[in-house]
């Protein structure tokens, strides 16, 4: 009987906003313009009925909808593209086992879309292995196939050793083999460790070195108590010796010696403006006395010789004219004039005296200085040089006298800070060598109780546990760490061995499942059965593998078989009748090199040769002839959208009469079509049907 498609029920879709129920019969024409959502309406169909539909390039259907199909079950079959569980596909494979996965592209053939594979590196659309999917069993094949894992797939037995992926099955039988492995080793391990006798002479051994530890460990406390009393000792006698008062008698002596240096510095430049200034108080008198000489002046005298000779005249005329008091003015001038005389004449003869004074100075200045006196002014500049050494004299003297007392006061305090550490009656000189010896005698208890420190801390030995007798071992860390690692290595021994059986019975007891407080003879006797399952399960795994891949090789035989009936089946009347029945020319096809050779009464040609139009009728011959391969010749439908607009008017009609023999045959056919042409034949031609011819038009 076959299956059909009863009827198409949508409720909006794309384009088309209204709803539609299309019953179809054996031959059916749907109709419709640009845009009015036929496409849309080919892949509801095909979204709906087909699972394998990855090769389509559709769009998104959103649509309440089914499709009715007849034939199937014993009730009409409900698809629709929301329907996922259940598909064509699934409900073909019962009675139609091993149908090529992409039933899709041979029962619908979307908008001239004639080729099986669209695929770029696939010329023609189709291909030898597009040939096999549709004309052998290879589905079922397929089938078998894929219940045999890649890795089985790829085994092969060497020199009767299985060889192939260390993966799935392969993996597990070698994993099952390696426990059996084990297992042997858990029955050479109880052979060999199923005792313990040399437990109780290592036990013995251990005492003798505890004890010996032991002995190290008081001589240790011993050594301690010993470092610690030599510690004290020596931060007793450095404390006698105060680090700050040497600090300060450090800093002292530095000053000291700064304070010394800058005293003797300043004494000698005193020194030098002392002997400078020493013809200071000389050169003081000397400018004094060089000052007063010169004052005398020759020319003096004879003016008061003059007005003495004119007072005596004008006397001599006031009394012959007899004037009073012209006399008696004249009288008294002449008086103070003379007395002015005898005045200056005193004054002439102290110049004198001077005068000798100045020559003696101006000896004694060429004496002293080695440099003949000029005059008044070169006296005054070696005066005021010679008082500038002076001055500069008086002030040394007292700033080393201040200076003297503190260097004094300094020197006492540092013999003061030598007497608080115990040094009397040190002098000066025996500062800086006495100041070195205490410090490295500080420096000594320093090291000193830093090494007693390092040595007590290494010990590493609390207060409480120093003892002050001794015992008859002497310390020794390379002693004590000999005998602890000697000790720590009988101890891992001796849990090595107790632990031991513990493990082994642990191991066993995680394969057998045994409680690990049983008896070894129960959990022997647990382990035998084991190593009996697992060689069982070894033995039905690598019995499984090797049958699976005898399979394999039987199915490569097969498949062998299949290419050569593929040959057969392209030489028979099921392909070349609709072939010449569509074309009117080409009478045979085969296979060349995995592409398709067609071939006339005189020539053969390569289907990707030919033009579109007759690759399109070839391939729809192939389709009719492997449908009916297929479905043992019962007929079940073909989906056409627009398949022959591509072909010539004359040809479309050789087409469409060869899909009127098809609907006799009872094979289904569904034509979407734009194409007035094709909609005219199909109206003329599908009216022998009667009722059963169905032509929609969507508007």
């Amino acid at each position: 009987m076959g299956i059909k498609i009863k009827s198409i029920n949508i409720k909006e879709l794309g384009p088309i906003n209204y709803s539609i129920s299309f019953e179809l019969g054996i031959l059916n024409l749907i109709y419709g313009h640009n845009e009015k959502g036929k496409t849309f309406l080919v892949e509801f169909i095909i979204q709906s009925l087909f699972k394998n539909r990855s090769r389509w390039n559709f769009r998104q259907i959103n649509s309440n909808g089914k499709i009715i199909i007849d034939g199937l079950e014993e009730e009409f079959t409900e698809l629709s593209p929301a329907s996922d569980k259940k598909k064509l596909e699934d409900l073909l494979d019962k009675e139609y086992p091993g149908l090529p996965p992409d039933l899709s592209k041979l029962m619908i053939v979307k908008g001239a879309e004639l080729v099986f594979d669209d695929s770029e590196n696939i010329e023609g659309g189709i291909n030898k292995t597009i040939i096999k999917n549709y004309l052998s069993s290879r589905g079922v094949f397929e089938k078998i196939r894929n219940r045999i894992s890649k890795t089985i797939q790829g085994a092969i037995i060497n020199n009767r050793n299985i060889e192939g992926s260390n993966k799935g099955e392969l993996n597990k039988r070698k994993e099952i083999h390696n426990k059996i492995n084990d297992i042997d080793n858990l029955f050479i391990d109880i052979n060999n460790n199923y005792s313990s006798g040399s437990i109780k002479e290592l036990e013995n051994e251990s005492i003798k070195l505890e004890n010996k530890k032991n002995g190290l460990l008081c001589a240790k406390q011993h050594l301690a108590f010993q470092k610690n009393k030599e510690l004290k000792n020596t931060k007793a006698e450095n404390d006698q010796i105060d680090q700050n008062i040497l600090t300060e008698i450090d800093k002292e002596i530095t000053n000291y010696k700064i304070q010394s240096n800058k005293y003797k510095s300043k004494k000698a430049e005193q020194k030098e403006y002392e002997e400078k200034s020493s013809h200071y108080e000389w050169l003081k008198n000397a400018s004094e006395i060089y000052e007063k000489s010169g004052t005398h002046k020759p020319g003096v005298v004879k003016w008061i010789m003059g007005l003495i000779f004119f007072s005596l005249i004008s006397i001599i005329v006031f009394s012959i004219f007899n004037i009073t008091w012209g006399v008696i003015l004249s009288t008294i001038a002449c008086a103070v004039i003379i007395l002015c005389y005898l005045f200056y004449q005193r004054i002439i003869k102290i110049d004198s005296d001077l005068q000798k004074e100045k020559q003696k100075i101006e000896e004694d200045f060429k004496e002293r200085f080695k440099v003949k006196l000029k005059n008044k002014a070169h006296l005054k500049t070696f005066r005021d040089r010679i008082n500038e050494y002076y001055n500069k004299n008086n002030i040394l003297q007292d700033q080393l006298k201040t200076e003297r007392e503190d260097l004094n006061a300094l020197e006492t305090n540092i013999n003061i800070n030598f007497q608080k550490i115990g040094i009397n009656d040190i002098g000066k000189e025996k500062w800086d060598n006495k100041l070195k010896e205490l410090q490295d005698i500080k420096k000594s208890f320093n090291d000193t109780i830093s090494d007693l420190d390092k040595e007590l801390a290494s010990l590493n030995i609390d207060p409480s546990d120093y003892k002050e007798t001794e015992n008859e071992y002497e310390y020794s860390r390379e002693d004590l760490d000999n005998v602890e690692a000697e000790l720590d290595e009988i101890k891992k021994n001796i849990t090595n061995n107790t632990n031991k059986l513990e493990t082994l019975k642990q191991r066993i007891c995680d394969i057998t499942r045994n409680n690990i407080n049983e008896s070894w003879d129960a959990i022997i006797s647990s382990l035998k059965e084991r190593q009996d399952e697992v060689i069982k399960e070894y033995k039905d795994i690598t019995a499984e593998i090797l049958g699976k891949i005898s399979v394999c090789k039987v199915l490569e035989k097969l498949e062998a078989e299949e290419d050569k009936k593929i040959f057969e089946v392209l030489d028979s009347d099921l392909i070349k009748k609709p072939l010449f029945e569509l074309t009117h020319r080409y009478k045979g096809i085969r296979i060349e090199n995995d592409e398709l050779i067609v071939k006339d009464d005189f020539n053969e040609f390569n289907l990707k040769d030919l033009s579109t139009g007759a690759m399109e009728q070839i391939l729809l011959a192939l389709r009719i002839g492997f449908i009916t391969k297929l479905f043992k010749k019962e007929n079940n439908f073909l989906i056409l959208d627009d398949a022959f607009q591509y072909s010539d008017w004359e040809r479309r009609s050789f087409i469409i009469d060869k899909m009127i023999e098809l609907a006799h045959k009872e094979c289904q056919i569904i034509y979407f079509t734009m194409d007035d042409h094709i909609k005219d034949l199909f109206n003329q031609k599908g009216q022998q049907f009667g009722n059963r011819y169905k032509s929609y038009e969507l508007k």
